[in-house]
């Protein structure tokens, strides 16, 4: 019931739950598959963008090649993925 209380005044509140159900689960499947995972958070390329990266290639066994776009806090790379 506290749940619910406080989900009424979250908008969208739905996906919210399907968000929070699937990385539930993904944890759940990484763990019970023994599938290496990194948690990467958002936050750390502002902070040390540097190190991050550089823990982002090792973990994914790659190298650099060239250099990244500039990181821009709170920006949408959507242009980039396309």
């Amino acid at each position: 019931d506290e749940v619910l209380d406080l989900l009424k005044d979250v908008p969208c509140h739905a996906d919210f739950i399907r968000y929070v159900q699937w990385h539930n689960y993904a944890l759940l499947m990484s763990q019970e598959l023994d599938v290496p995972t990194m948690v990467l958070h958002y936050e750390k390329y502002t902070t040390d963008y540097e190190e991050t990266t550089e823990k982002l290639l090792e973990f994914l066994e790659q190298e650099a090649k060239g250099e990244p776009p500039e990181f821009i806090t709170g920006k949408e790379y959507r242009e980039y993925y396309t």
